[in-house]
């Protein structure tokens, strides 16, 4: 029958899984403990409010998923075990309210649009190509000394002109 939601996935038993697209499958939850060999993943367009993508051990963590799309979601929470490998994280369209991008250093491509946020520290995301913050509640921003941006939108925030990121943060072409 077409159209019928799936509610959960448990892909578990497919541990060398490397890509995995279950987008607008009707999810509320889903299982991804044991898939420690995905590199793509996109679960857009679902209902999950929690989602982590921590292994169930260190053994089982998610060490080279480098592409992944959580957008249009209701996720007021994702766990992301190790960012090192994440190159687009695409979290738009959510409840979110906190990310923590202390080890975004190789993110380049990151839309965390349509969210929560009222502040975000982006000082350790140098590598940053594509930012797109617009439609939170943004009020304060730290860019990274040197960045690479080529597209930032930051529209449809609370910034004031004493918060908006100071020229010297962003380059003069952007």
């Amino acid at each position: 029958a077409k159209d019928i939601p799936m509610y959960s996935a448990d892909v578990t038993k497919a541990p060398a899984l490397r890509q995995l697209a279950l987008a607008n499958a009707g999810l509320y939850s889903i299982d991804l403990g044991m898939n420690r060999c995905l590199e793509e993943l996109d679960l857009s367009g679902n209902y999950l409010s929690i989602l982590s993508l921590a292994g169930i051990n260190g053994n089982y963590d998610k060490n080279i998923l480098s592409e992944i799309n959580l957008s249009n979601n209701n996720l007021t929470e994702v766990v992301l075990n190790d960012m090192r490998a994440i190159r687009t994280l695409d979290l738009s369209n959510n409840q979110l309210s906190d990310i923590d991008l202390s080890f975004g250093d190789y993110v380049v491509d990151l839309d965390i649009s349509n969210n929560q946020y009222e502040e975000l520290d982006f000082t350790y995301c140098a590598a940053l190509k594509r930012l797109d913050i617009s439609h939170n509640n943004v009020s304060s921003v730290k860019m990274p000394t040197e960045n690479n941006l080529e597209y930032f939108a930051c529209n449809n925030n609370k910034f004031t002109y004493a918060t908006l990121p100071a020229h010297g943060d962003l380059d003069e072409t952007n």
